[in-house]
């Protein structure tokens, strides 16, 4: 236990920050146990929870954490890169969607983030959580600025 929690990788340490907040606390730490290839969750309590143990919403919520995870690291060693995420919180109840919106902001301090959506409810979320978001629709082929 100490050695995975001591010998972590940095991408893993900053991967299990935004897993904590985009699951809102109900899991707390990322471990990797030495030897193998695999992630397991880890709840206030301790129990260790494998992969196909999380429910779809939350599985997709430690990749989606993971990639911030790399972002963050590759960063700190290159330029920051513009982001493209798609329809990413279509398996998320309001809530997590809300944290994973506030975790892509402070993405968003250092990268040009760009979310594609199709939900009026994800642009609806997105405004909710930051109200001067930049929203364009798809229209006739064309990108229109739509208005505050």
């Amino acid at each position: 236990d100490n050695y995975e929690r001591e010998r972590r990788p940095a991408v893993l340490k900053s991967a299990e920050t935004f897993f904590r907040r985009l699951t809102q606390n109900r899991y707390t730490e990322l471990r990797a146990p030495a030897g193998e290839s695999r992630i397991l969750a880890i709840t206030p309590d301790g129990t260790r929870k494998d992969f196909a143990h999380l429910s779809r919403g939350t599985a997709e919520q430690l990749y989606l954490s993971l990639r911030f995870g790399f972002i963050n690291e590759f960063t700190r060693r290159s330029k920051p890169l513009p982001l493209v995420f798609d329809d990413i919180l279509v398996n998320f109840d309001e809530a997590r969607a809300k944290s994973t919106l506030e975790s892509m902001y402070e993405l968003a301090e250092s990268h040009q983030i760009l979310l594609f959506t199709c939900h009026e409810s994800t642009v609806g979320l997105a405004r909710e959580v930051k109200e001067d978001v930049d929203v364009f629709r798809l229209d006739g082929g064309k990108l229109k600025a739509e208005s505050q």
